[in-house]
């Protein structure tokens, strides 16, 4: 792998640069995006028709199923492509297509279905993660929101193509065998480009990585995922934004065709209005992701989150289908403006080397909205109706937007006002920051006070960081070896004296970067002024007593 990241080095990174390959990774996105399409329209109506399901909760149980597996194969899909690299993952995504299809195909009960849609999650764990994360290695951090725009503009796009198709085939053909053989086809396709032109693009990001410069350790995948979800409070509300965002998701692929059968559509005129949402979602989101590129990421974001819930209160208090287009067209324009920033945002504060694992983490709770809405929503059509379901999707998408007002802050490079949580303070996501490292005291100057030393310039971080207790080092040969200490430190103990033999506690200091020295005033009382920079806050320090061999002496440190 040294070696691929060599040999792209002299690469740029950027869209026009790669457009080839970042064209066949935006097919394969549509692609998969059509294998999930052809389920929305044809399925929960096979619940009723064929297996006699008419229960509500139990009906959309076959969404709750794939978003549990896609939610945990999207936190190892990601983990594991900073290993293993994207295609191998993207290769064993369209094999797990196969069972999926074929399962549906031959089901005599419902409880098959259900498990036919646990392969369904597998396969779209680690065929979108993939080929989106394929996408944000190519074009690298300038054309960030973009890409990932195209990448969810062709993957919607083609989720509503695989409705569309499905809602003719359903027509003509019937429930049953015809749109889970299309499903099949474009597995084939899929896994044919996938193997043949498209090329592995962790390399990539490596080289990305390299040029960044020093990295923080990779983090665990438990340190990653607390970070992620509540030591950020930004990355927080991105991760709760995602989720809501598919609560509504899964209530247009479960409960919207419930709802429009009771209200007299047919299927086709219901694939089609589910594919309106899907439609303006999937085209919008080029728009999106540029518009994204030049005002950032929390307007988008927001507003989008807002308008969804605007729309979902349209299509709930109309009964006329010219409102129910309207507001699945509102639905698709805002989950044009906020689903493709959310990622973005992401792919804006992770750092290169960890970026999979963190998008892994996001997509678990994103995800995790298909396995848990379907639950909510359902439980609250069985108990109030189709209607209240719908309602109450518009009241969290609201509360989603509130919380984006008040922890979202922007995270665009180049317009951002904070660095993201992790370069302040590295300890958030590694066990290993930048610590304290020690260096000899300087003799003492013959003729003067041996504990008017000069102490030389520390060049330290201006970043929090937490310190493990590390030794401090070697002293000056005057002390006896035996008097090292440890401490904890930011950047490096300090210490004021307080006369011959007095002791005091370590401390956590901020150092400047101006030299600092040390005269001696009153040389009777054996006190003595620091002259420092400004801004530098210091605390009783520890001094090493005297004995035998010579009066006391500061310990000094350096970092590392």
């Amino acid at each position: 792998m040294a070696t691929e990241v060599r040999a792209v080095r002299h690469r740029e990174l950027g869209l026009r640069p790669n457009l080839a390959q970042f064209s066949l990774f935006t097919l394969i996105t549509l692609l998969v995006g059509m294998t999930i399409g052809t389920e929305r329209v044809a399925l929960p109506p096979l619940a009723k028709d064929a297996f006699g399901v008419t229960s509500v909760l139990y009906t959309v149980s076959f969404i709750a199923a794939f978003g549990a597996v896609k939610a945990v194969m999207n936190l190892v899909a990601g983990r594991l492509s900073d290993h293993h690299g994207r295609k191998t993952l993207l290769l064993a995504g369209w094999a797990f297509a196969i069972p999926f299809a074929g399962l549906i195909i031959v089901a005599q009960a419902w409880w098959q279905v259900v498990a036919a849609n646990l392969f369904l999650g597998l396969n779209q764990g680690l065929t979108w993660t993939m080929s989106v994360t394929a996408k944000i290695d190519l074009v690298g951090p300038v054309n960030r929101g973009l890409a990932v725009g195209i990448d969810e503009s062709a993957g919607y796009v083609g989720t509503g193509l695989g409705g569309f198709a499905a809602g003719l085939l359903v027509a003509a053909f019937g429930l049953r065998p015809a749109p889970y053989l299309l499903a099949l086809g474009v597995v084939a396709v899929g896994a044919l480009i996938t193997f043949g032109p498209a090329r592995e693009t962790l390399p990539w990001a490596r080289a990305e990585a390299a040029a960044a410069g020093a990295a923080p350790a990779v983090p665990a995948l438990r340190r990653l995922a607390a970070y992620m979800s509540w030591r950020d409070r930004c990355m927080l509300a991105v991760c709760q934004a995602g989720m809501f965002n598919k609560f509504t998701d899964g209530m247009v692929a479960a409960i919207f065709p419930l709802y429009f059968l009771r209200k007299g559509l047919s299927l086709p005129l219901i694939g089609t209005l589910v594919g309106v949402y899907a439609w303006v979602w999937g085209l919008g989101q080029v728009a999106s992701g540029a518009l994204a590129d030049r005002i950032g990421r929390k307007t988008p974001i927001t507003a989008g989150t807002f308008l969804i819930g605007a729309g979902v209160a349209v299509i709930a208090a109309a009964g006329a289908e010219p409102w129910w287009f309207a507001g699945a067209a509102v639905m698709g324009a805002g989950m044009a403006l906020a689903y493709p920033n959310l990622i973005t945002a992401v792919g804006d504060t992770a750092h290169p080397s960890w970026r999979g694992g963190a998008l892994g983490v996001y997509r678990l709770w994103r995800d995790g909205g298909y396995a848990v809405g379907p639950l909510v929503l359902g439980g609250i059509a069985t108990l109030a109706g189709l209607a209240a379901a719908l309602w109450a999707d518009a009241i969290f998408m609201g509360v989603s937007g509130l919380i984006l007002l008040l922890l979202l802050h922007e995270t665009d490079p180049r317009r951002r006002s904070r660095e993201p949580a992790w370069e302040a303070n590295p300890g958030m996501v590694t066990n290993s920051p930048r610590c304290c490292s020690t260096s000899p005291s300087p003799a003492p100057t013959s003729g003067r006070d041996p504990r008017s030393a000069t102490r030389s310039s520390v060049p330290c971080s201006r970043r929090r960081s937490r310190c493990s207790s590390l030794p401090t080092g070697t002293l000056s040969p005057a002390v006896s070896a035996a008097s090292t200490r440890t401490s904890p430190c930011s950047c490096g103990p300090s210490a004021r004296p307080t006369g011959a033999g007095t002791t005091g506690s370590p401390s956590r200091t901020r150092c400047p970067p101006a030299t600092e020295k040390t005269s001696t005033t009153g040389s009777a009382a054996g006190w003595k002024r620091t002259k420092r920079s400004p801004g530098c806050r210091r605390r009783p320090g520890r001094r090493i007593p005297g004995g035998a061999d010579g009066p006391s002496r500061l310990l000094t440190v350096t970092p590392k």
